[in-house]
């Protein structure tokens, strides 16, 4: 019998372990910032988070028209934003639970795995979504703009690619 219980531990060990891999958002202290949040995937700093896209699109000469309904888009899309990372805390709240019972049970983490995967997947389609349905409201030249000033990357203390000092800023 005691080596059941060994292999039990080791076992729920394993499991915890690989989960803690695969979810790099518990394995942040607490307090730290969720997923999305500043320097976050998608947040800001992100590649493209709404915060982001918001300053570049400031930067754009763009009728009241259009910068009201851009303003409406990242609005509705950091709605969105809010929502999925509340998913997100609750999905990983529910993986600890199942976890720490004294027989996992491998189908529900799995399928725990699987709901963590889609709500990332719903937060990348919302970033990107936003991004497809604001470029859509400017002219070509504004996407143009829009483009060239995304491919300069965010400005990260000066000395980054896209900086004076680093010599590729044009």
């Amino acid at each position: 019998m005691p080596q059941n219980r060994i292999r039990s531990a080791w076992i729920r060990l394993f499991f915890l372990g690989v989960f803690l891999l695969a979810s790099p958002a518990l394995g942040r202290p607490p307090g730290a910032p969720p997923e999305g949040g500043p320097g976050g995937p998608g947040g800001p700093g992100g590649p493209m988070g709404s915060e982001r896209l918001e300053r570049l699109v400031e930067g754009l000469d763009l009728e009241d028209e259009t910068r009201a309904a851009v303003d409406g888009l990242l609005d509705a899309s950091r709605t969105e934003a809010r929502e999925i990372r509340r998913a997100l805390r609750e999905a990983h709240a529910s993986m600890w639970v199942l976890l720490e019972k004294a027989e996992p049970d491998e189908g529900e983490i799995f399928a725990q795995v699987d709901r963590i995967s889609e709500l990332r997947g719903e937060r990348e389609k919302n970033r990107l979504g936003t991004l497809i349905r604001v470029r859509a409201l400017f002219s070509e030249s504004d996407r143009e703009v829009l483009l060239k000033l995304m491919k300069r990357g965010p400005r990260r203390g000066g000395h980054g690619e896209g900086s004076p000092r680093h010599g590729s800023f044009r």
